[in-house]
């Protein structure tokens, strides 16, 4: 099975926002929309990590895809809030598109909690709007970034800093 495509999850997102002929859309599918937009940014830093430092060679289905897949699911969705947390932060050692994609990505995460276990929110179409918008940015932003600051985020997000003595 191939690497979850981040373009498909944003396709996603806007086919299940997109207005029918039954009317707008109904919260469940704004919820889902939300839910794919912070997906998308997560499958679009594993898949980076993992080409970056196994190589996109091993992907799935590569008969060496072991350490990619081992790579690709080691990314704790609490340990990418605290790196882009510090990332984004006054006193980041990332420059400015590489803070505004760890912004997103927050802020997407934060949304993606409150639609898939706050009962009490309700959404109109255009958060979902705005987030995706947001989310496509941030890839841009990503990308904007040099490559040795991509690599350097990368390796905070893949290579957690365990406690030692």
């Amino acid at each position: 099975m191939p690497v979850p495509d981040y373009r498909h999850l944003f396709e996603q997102a806007q086919n299940l926002i997109a207005p029918s002929a039954a009317g707008p859309p109904r919260q469940v599918d704004l919820r889902r929309a939300i839910s794919a937009c912070y997906y998308g940014l997560f499958h679009f830093i594993a898949a980076h990590a993992a080409d970056e430092f196994v190589g996109a060679t091993c992907r799935p289905p590569s008969k060496r895809s072991a350490p990619y897949v081992r790579a690709y699911r080691s990314i704790p969705h609490g340990h990418l809030k605290a790196i882009c947390g510090q990332g984004s932060g006054a006193n980041s050692i990332f420059s400015s598109p590489l803070k505004n994609f760890m912004v997103t990505v927050l802020d997407a995460q934060d949304k993606r909690h409150s639609a898939d276990y706050d009962p009490s929110v309700r959404y109109i179409t255009r958060n979902v709007t705005d987030l995706l918008t947001e989310a496509r940015q941030a890839v841009d932003d990503f990308r904007a970034g040099s490559a040795d600051e991509r690599r350097r985020f990368l390796a905070m997000v893949l290579f957690q800093q365990t406690k030692g003595k």
